[in-house]
């Protein structure tokens, strides 16, 4: 079965995921080069929950994405995340030695914990899927979504998966689009850190569909 962790909703962890994206997560982005943010007004008087979609070339972007986002989105977001790759953490083909095995479960207890990420399949159905997405929504979460399903490997916009038509439509709230620009340059040159503003992080305006 994909995992569908709910256990990052109770209050002491979601406080903990608070202090580890503040105190770690986020000093890391600084690090690695403080993003330019375009388009923080888009959402800045919106209290409701929003679905967010963003393009998709790094692991670290849902870190930017977060980072880019005001407070009261950063710590209250739902990341869908690869469902294949969550279940082979959290259930590792029989064989799989001893200590892989408890090195895949300490990365799926540490990636959920981080991130609060729930399984959206690449093959399999998305039914379960949409319904955890619209149970975090009406529980006052957003949701972020790379529709692309993948990490681009150039960095060029790849076809959506079909689904996000049907969450989106079914969410029924606004849809945030958000791109990462940048990282394709440090990708090509080989550089792990970029200089202050060299990556942007563009928020657009919050659009519905009938």
């Amino acid at each position: 079965k994909y995992p569908y962790p709910r256990w990052t909703m109770h209050f002491p962890l979601k406080l903990v995921r608070v202090f580890l994206l503040y105190l770690i997560v986020f000093p890391l982005v600084r690090i690695m080069g403080k993003p330019h943010i375009v388009g923080l007004e888009n959402v800045s008087d919106i209290r409701k929950p929003l679905l967010f979609i963003a393009n998709h070339f790094a692991k670290s972007d849902h870190a930017l994405v977060l980072w880019a986002l005001p407070g009261r989105f950063r710590r209250r977001m739902s990341i869908a995340m690869d469902g294949e790759l969550l279940r082979e953490w959290l259930y590792p083909a029989s064989g799989t030695d001893w200590f892989t095995r408890l090195r895949l479960r300490v990365q799926y207890f540490l990636v959920v914990l981080f991130f609060n990420v729930f399984s959206m399949p690449q093959h399999g159905s998305f039914r379960r899927s949409f319904a955890f997405a619209g149970e975090m929504i009406e529980g006052g979460q957003s949701v972020l979504v790379f529709p692309e399903g993948h990490r681009s490997p150039d960095g060029m916009l790849q076809r959506f998966k079909p689904g996000i038509g049907l969450l989106a439509n079914g969410l029924d709230v606004p849809i945030v689009p958000v791109r990462i620009d940048g990282l394709q340059a440090l990708a090509r040159q080989g550089r792990k850190f970029a200089r202050p503003g060299e990556i942007t992080i563009r928020i657009g305006k919050p659009v519905t569909y009938s």
